[in-house]
């Protein structure tokens, strides 16, 4: 089973070796040196489609800043990462498929390029089925083994 966790150090991981620049986590209290990505993930949906099946839509944050601005550079990291992750995420675990790639501004005076990851997947539910099996039950009467009337 491929979790929220597994699928930001696969982009994280991606993103650093194609760019040769540091990825932080947004939690993260490392020092930072620019330029350089920083990294968030959150489950957006988490629904139960049937006892066998969870649809689940995770949306990863992709902040790019910069020592200094420059729009150009911006526009072309986010058509490589586009290229990168448009096929999907082919992790170890399995394959993970992307529904949408966006670029889009942040920042007081929107000049932070964001890039959203929007992942859409089916996994089967992991939770074991503990309820009891009935095997035997007794109607009108009548004791009833597996099936055949005694």
């Amino acid at each position: 089973m491929i979790s929220t966790a597994d699928i930001l150090e696969y982009i994280t991981q991606k993103v650093k070796a194609k760019f040769m620049r540091p990825c932080y986590f947004d939690e993260s209290r490392d020092p930072i040196e620019l330029p350089a990505f920083f990294a968030r993930i959150e489950q957006t949906n988490f629904e139960r489609d049937n006892h066998d099946f969870n649809n689940i839509t995770d949306i990863c944050y992709l902040t790019y800043r910069q020592k200094k601005i420059d729009i150009a550079d911006q526009l072309d990291t986010y058509e490589i990462i586009k290229e990168m992750f448009y096929k999907g995420l082919e992790m170890e675990k399995g394959y993970v498929p992307v529904e949408s790639i966006s670029l889009s501004f942040t920042g007081e005076y929107n000049d932070i390029a964001q890039i959203e990851i929007r992942i859409e997947y089916t996994e089967e539910n992991a939770e074991e089925d503990t309820s009891e099996v009935i095997e035997n039950i007794t109607v009108n009467k009548k004791y009833i083994l597996k099936g055949e009337e005694i």
